[in-house]
């Protein structure tokens, strides 16, 4: 299997304009914690890597090496911790990085396990891309070599329900298919908009 890395850079633009029709008392709002303005950032994927056959000392040396870019200093770093990601999280500590754990489940409701892991359903990965891409504030870029790759996981990366228990996954349903870009970039992508942020309710300020 392949080892992937995303890039994923945050913009914050003015919050869109409300619709006209709909002009809601109360509004709900993303904040960033720490702060209280509210803010509708923008996603755009400027970085996509994988490897394979690479032994994980050399994975982890060449994405230390990516992130030593002083653009990057202070950017939250998140890793797939699920299985033998236990193991990668450990040797990342071990090299002096920071890395936020993420173990994808199958279950329905997320968990903050302590020392800056999370235990994450894979379906809520799946939803905020799909969210993102609805409300226009996800975008690749589309000069990137492994662009058309990852637009392919996009559209594999789809619940697959069971009929008797109404469950569903999300694993790899074809051969030959992988989901590692995909899981890389929902990752960071879940983590910016659930983790570092919280919604509240503040009265619509297009009322006014």
């Amino acid at each position: 299997d392949f080892s992937a890395l995303s890039i994923i850079e945050q913009s914050e633009p003015p919050p869109p304009p409300p619709v006209p029709k709909a002009r809601p008392d109360m509004v709900m709002v993303y904040e960033r914690i720490g702060k209280a303005r509210p803010f509708y950032p923008t996603y755009t994927v400027d970085w996509l890597e994988r490897w394979r056959g690479l032994d994980y000392v050399s994975v982890a040396e060449q994405v230390k090496t990516r992130l030593a870019d002083p653009r990057l200093e202070g950017c939250p770093f998140v890793i797939d911790a699920t299985g033998v990601g236990v193991a990668m999280l450990d040797l990342f500590r071990r090299m002096g990085m920071r890395p936020i754990g993420i173990t994808i489940t199958g279950g329905s409701g997320v968990t903050y396990q302590g020392n800056q892991q999370f235990a994450v359903p894979k379906r809520d990965l799946a939803t905020v891309c799909a969210v993102l891409l609805e409300e226009h504030r996800y975008k690749v870029n589309a000069a990137l070599d492994l662009a058309p790759i990852l637009g392919r996981e996009m559209l594999n990366f789809k619940p697959k329900i069971d009929a008797k228990t109404l469950h569903d996954s999300y694993a790899v349903w074809r051969e030959g298919l992988h989901d590692d870009l995909i899981l890389s970039v929902s990752m960071g992508l879940w983590y910016a908009e659930r983790a570092a942020r919280r919604v509240s309710t503040v009265p619509n300020p297009w009322n006014e």
